[in-house]
């Protein structure tokens, strides 16, 4: 049942990469908030922190949480790279870090909130 959740915010990721160009193109609010890099990589670091959580909830261990979230990840940029036909460049390897570092962050936090892992503690 809860792999479900993961399959369905894996697919709501996918299809959002698509929707995002024709979207873009028609409201000029959706292109003023697009065009925001702040909100892009914070929409990026919520969403892939989100589908790790969701992962990791579903029984996944959390290498195997982060590695399928990554996946997905990957697979976005390869959808939006097919939409906009060209290659691969600095912007996606940006977004890809920026899902990293949000999958980390997510990881570590569930780690902590359920007592199975603290904090580091400086001397």
């Amino acid at each position: 049942m809860r792999l479900r959740w993961v399959f369905l915010w894996s697919v709501a990721l996918l299809v959002g990469a698509a929707l995002v160009r024709p979207l873009t193109r028609r409201s000029r609010t959706f292109r003023i908030v697009e065009s925001s890099e702040a909100v892009h990589v914070v929409a990026h670091f919520l969403l892939y922190g989100t589908l790790a959580l969701l992962a990791r909830r579903a029984g996944l261990s959390p290498a195997r949480a982060a590695a399928l979230t990554l996946l997905v990840g990957v697979l976005q940029e390869c959808v939006q790279l097919v939409l906009a036909r060209r290659g691969p460049g600095r912007p996606e390897l940006f977004d890809l870090v920026v899902d990293a570092v949000g999958i980390t962050c997510a990881l570590m936090l569930a780690s902590v909130v359920r007592g199975r892992g603290t904090p580091a503690r400086s001397p």
